[in-house]
Parts: structure tokens; C-alpha cells; sequence
């Protein structure tokens, strides 16, 4: 396919990485590398709601409760340090606009071991990222958290989104199988301490390995076909969802549910072999996304998948 990536150090991983044949019809750039050594094991991105060309990242278990920012190509614009807030788990990381207002929520909803009965959803204001100059070292408050449980015990869960249009908080699980999407109130309307994160639908049409891939990697080929991230178009006609083998895109008609939605067959973006792929995030001129991941290098591809009535 054409894979057209910048000169030097970009087409040599490339090269090393081995490429997986891709859908001929999405045009995918190598825009960079994360520059900032600190982003030791990315698990969450987000495109900003106030600038185009500006990411967000989040860091696995492990790491300080810290927020990350950086341009298209990989260039560290900032640290904020996250008051009153614990990464137990953090592994996704949404961007969206309510009232006006650009904002970002943290999810800390990593449950490998299936034992942690209560999640929690940081809410922020999406703090502003100074252009030019030396990156910033900065704090960012908590404005709401969110406790909550799944209605049927606790999920493994790694892809999160929100669509402020609806009042919805989407998380899509990990480790069952078919994933199943779930939905929690963005503003919730009772005064429940712990809210109920409740299934929408199951994802039965999200590919399941092929025999090549259990072929391939005996040990983790099992693994290739569950969700790591989601994303939502900024206009709200499609949600994104990250495996880690493709992208898969779930188009969204008129005013039909998401539920709807991800129980047709996704629209199937092939991307060349990464090392855990695990953070998508949709730009928010809505015309690309964003892949990275989990591992160093930690490649940025830019992908801008064939409108939806080109790509069968």
C-alpha cells in the first residue's frame, strides 16, 4: 500500500517494525515520535478540544498522576501534575466539550485481575498548553470525580469516550468476549455515591483472532482482537474503537443509539504491526486519527481512513 512516512528514523522503525498489509483506501503517515521520556507507557490520548494539532497522554499503572502534552509530531509542549488524584490504573483518556468548554476525563479503569469492584472517572478543565518556547511544568485540579461499578461485577476495561450531546459515558470492555459497550450518566441525576455503569450492547460483529494470528504467536495471539482504546467523532457520527491488531471504525445514522450502532459491522482500518497498540484519538477537526504505543520508540501514526461511503 502507499505508506508514505518522513526520511530517517521514522522509515528505519518502519522498516524494522515489519508492516502488516493495510486497507489501500486509508492514507497512514508516520508523523513522529513522543518525545518526552516521561511518557514511559502511554495508555491514554486524547485530541484537544481547544487547539487542533495538540494531543493529550496519559501513563499506565505505575506512574505519577500526571498529564501530558504534545503537538502532532511528537514535540513535548507540557507537564500537569493532577491534584487529588491516584493512578491506580489509568487507561484511557477522553476528550469533549460540555457548555462551551473544553474538558478531559482521566478513566482509571484498568482491572486486570477482574478484583476491583469500584472504578473511578477523573473530570478536568482541559488546561491551556503555552505555543513555543520551553515546555511547562504545571498543576491541573480536579473538578468531579466519578465512583462507579459495573452492573454486572467487576470488567477489565481499557477504551472509554464521551458524547456530551447524549450525556453519555461510554466504556467498552476488554476481556469478554464478544466487548461489551456500557453507559454511564456524564452528569449524573440522583445523588448516588457509586454509580452503575449499565450494557448498551455487545460488540458481536468486532473481529476475533484468525487462525494466522493464533498461528503467528501461539502465546498472545488470543489477545490481538480486544479493544485498548475508543474515540468518538467530534460531530458524533462514528465511534473509533483500537485493538491490538486494527482500527475499526462503527459509522453512526441520523439519530440512532450507539447500541445501534456498534452491533453492525465495523468499517475495518488496517494499520502496519505495533508493539502493544493501545491509544487512538481522534483529532478534533474529526478529519484523522492518532495511533501510538505502549512500548518505546513510541511511534505517532496519523491516519485519515477513506469517507465512509468509499471504504466497504
Amino acid at each position: 500500500m502507499n505508506f508514505p512516512v518522513k526520511r530517517g528514523v521514522g522509515a528505519t522503525w518502519l522498516l524494522l517494525a515489519g508492516m502488516a498489509a493495510a486497507d489501500p483506501a486509508a492514507r497512514i503517515i508516520h508523523a513522529g515520535f513522543l518525545q518526552n521520556p516521561a511518557l514511559e507507557e502511554i495508555s491514554g490520548l486524547a485530541g484537544s478540544r481547544r487547539e487542533i494539532g495538540l494531543f493529550w497522554a496519559i501513563n499506565d499503572s505505575g506512574n505519577p498522576a500526571d498529564l501530558y502534552a504534545f503537538s502532532s509530531d511528537g514535540t513535548h509542549r507540557g507537564r500537569w501534575a493532577i491534584q487529588d488524584a491516584e493512578n491506580r490504573d489509568w487507561e484511557d483518556l477522553a476528550a469533549f466539550r460540555l457548555d462551551g468548554q473544553p474538558w478531559l476525563l482521566i478513566a482509571d479503569v484498568g482491572n486486570n485481575e477482574g478484583q476491583v469492584e469500584e472504578l473511578r472517572l477523573y473530570i478536568l478543565r482541559e488546561p491551556e498548553a503555552p505555543r513555543g518556547g520551553a515546555p511547562v511544568e504545571r498543576v491541573a485540579p480536579v473538578e468531579r470525580v466519578i465512583r462507579f461499578r459495573f452492573e454486572e461485577g467487576p470488567r477489565d476495561c481499557e477504551a472509554v469516550a464521551v458524547d456530551a450531546d447524549r450525556g453519555q459515558i461510554l466504556l467498552l470492555t476488554k476481556r469478554t468476549v464478544p466487548a461489551v459497550l456500557y453507559a454511564l450518566p456524564l452528569v449524573p441525576a440522583s445523588g448516588e455515591e457509586v454509580l452503575t455503569a449499565r450494557p448498551l450492547a455487545a460488540a458481536e460483529n468486532l473481529p476475533q483472532p484468525t487462525a494466522d494470528d493464533l498461528s503467528d504467536d501461539p502465546q498472545y495471539g488470543r489477545f490481538r482482537s480486544q479493544p485498548t482504546a475508543m474515540d468518538l467523532a467530534p460531530d458524533g457520527s462514528a465511534l473509533y474503537v483500537l485493538t491490538y491488531k486494527n482500527a475499526y471504525i462503527f459509522p453512526r445514522h441520523n439519530e440512532e443509539t450507539w447500541a445501534e450502532a456498534i452491533r453492525r459491522a465495523p468499517i475495518t482500518v488496517e494499520l502496519p504491526r505495533m508493539t502493544q497498540a493501545e491509544t487512538l484519538a481522534v483529532e478534533a477537526g474529526g478529519r484523522a486519527f492518532y495511533v501510538s504505543s505502549e512500548q518505546k520508540p513510541m511511534p505517532l501514526l496519523r491516519v485519515e481512513p477513506a469517507p465512509t461511503g468509499e471504504n466497504p
